[in-house]
């Protein structure tokens, strides 16, 4: 926002100051003006809460894509974000180490897992195993076997083995053949064996275990917010029914964003109101005060986007596409005239739904001599240009459509300040605006609006005859 102009006897400060210093806002019988252009600023969208860190994955997920998947008005390319939590303390502040840390490119994220501290624990488990006991024992047994009897000599009384002898004879002896059968004793003993005997037994055993464990954290509820610059169907919020200053209300056949909006901005207005439980579309220009909660509108029209609430109303912004319908009236411009300038001819303008549709230029010498000419058109009322509608004329006599195809575009706010040229944003230069086809209409789409109440078409060239038919598109009056 630029100062325009501040004299007289302008010297009250603004509250809060302003951009470079301290703004002034009038004096005694005075005013300040300033040019704001409402398509050239940005506004801050609601403030967006769609995850909770306690509902049971233990995240709270407030990305930028989650959001303008859900909410469709919100802009495809935010310049700026806000984060808080919902407390209204900037997260910063909070100093919680983020997954996401408030960045346009995603958005907020908090895990409270990653927010928890890693400890050691030592616990003791009980295991179970299967051993095998070995056992062993002795067993006796009486163990008896056969063995053969030899004949012992003969003892006496005392013990002594007595020895016999046998008398050899001269008798003659008969040997026998028959081997005599031994004589076989039994003889027992007791023999001991061991037995090894193995058992299966179930065992139990203490073990010892190291573990790192998370104690988790815990994450703040964050809300997320994004600043958008302004932008033809823009959604501004949701507003009480008073805020909308209604300047006009139609039901539409089909109660739809795009029907509303459409059907506004071609009346010229800047906002388009939409409260679908009374099925009503109203126009307006201005608001006064700020949006609410968005959760107030939450009833959708037919196109998924919010209509408004019980008691509430869904706003958007218009492009203004209104035709002014400027009169030859309003019109003031350089006089034609012949070379010794004795005659003064008529008017070489005309409203661009005028009746003037030819430029008599008989007896007019001064053909492609290129004339400084500069029109000046007095609106009613101060009101916002968003575009320029303009043609030719039919020169009559000589059988040609001529007339202006380059001029400049001046505006000033109430006709006491200064004037000044629309300049495309980024450029000193003022911005030259070329006819494309002088029979028919060429619209001068403006790149950024201006508002003014005054607007001058300073002309650059023009064939053969100067001639122009112009209109202007943007905004109805307040």
């Amino acid at each position: 926002m630029t100062i325009d102009k501040s004299e007289g006897n302008c010297d009250i400060d603004c509250t809060g100051g302003g951009d470079s210093g301290v703004a002034v806002c009038g004096g005694v019988g005075a005013y300040s003006i300033y040019d704001a252009d409402v398509y050239g600023i940005s506004d801050w969208t609601d403030w967006f809460d769609t995850d909770d860190p306690d509902d049971g994955d233990g995240w709270d997920r407030e990305l930028i894509s989650t959001h303008q998947s859900s909410f469709s008005w919100i802009c495809s390319e935010p310049t700026d974000i806000e984060c808080q939590t919902k407390d209204r303390v900037p997260y910063d502040v909070r100093n919680q180490t983020l997954h996401d840390a408030c960045t346009l490119d995603d958005g907020l994220s908090c895990s409270n897992e990653e927010l928890g501290i890693w400890v050691n624990v030592t616990y003791n488990v009980t295991s179970y195993e299967i051993v095998n006991v070995v056992t062993s024992e002795n067993e006796t047994d009486l163990v008896c076997n056969l063995v053969p009897v030899t004949a012992a000599p003969p003892e006496d009384n005392n013990g002594t083995t007595v020895q016999t002898t046998t008398a050899a004879t001269s008798d003659n002896i008969t040997e026998s053949s028959v081997t005599p059968t031994p004589l076989m004793a039994l003889k027992c003993t007791n023999v001991t064996n061991e037995i090894v005997v193995t058992t299966p037994v179930n065992t139990s055993y203490i073990e010892g275990h190291l573990k790192t464990i998370n104690i988790p954290g815990s994450c703040d509820d964050y809300e997320v917010r994004y600043l958008c610059e302004r932008e033809d169907g823009a959604h501004l919020g949701c507003y009480e029914d008073t805020e909308a200053v209604s300047l006009s209300s139609s039901s539409l056949p089909s109660l739809t964003v795009s029907n509303c909006k459409m059907h506004c901005s071609s009346g010229g207005y800047r906002l388009a109101a939409i409260k679908s439980v009374a099925g009503t579309c109203s126009c307006a220009n201005s608001l006064s005060s700020i949006p609410i909660d968005y959760q107030q509108c939450g009833i959708s029209c037919s196109d998924g986007l919010p209509c408004g609430g019980t008691n509430h109303k869904s706003i958007y912004l218009t492009e203004c596409n209104g035709n002014f319908g400027v009169q030859k009236s309003a019109m003031e411009g350089t006089k034609l005239h012949n070379n010794d300038g004795s005659d003064e001819y008529g008017t070489w303008y005309d409203s661009f739904y005028g009746n003037d549709v030819t430029l008599n230029m008989y007896n007019y010498s001064n053909a492609d001599a290129q004339m400084d000419l500069v029109l000046k058109i007095s609106l009613t009322d101060e009101r916002t240009v968003n575009a320029i509608e303009t043609k030719g004329m039919y020169v009559f006599g000589e059988e040609i459509d001529a007339g202006v195809n380059s001029f400049y575009l001046g505006y000033q706010h109430d006709g006491n300040d200064e004037e000044k040229f629309y300049q495309e944003y980024g450029t000193e230069q003022a911005y030259v605006f070329t006819m494309s086809d002088l029979s028919g209409t060429t619209t001068h789409q403006l790149s950024h609006s201006i508002s003014a109440k005054f607007l001058y078409i300073h002309v650059l060239t023009y064939d053969y005859y100067p001639g122009i038919k112009l209109d202007f598109i943007g905004c109805a009056s307040s």
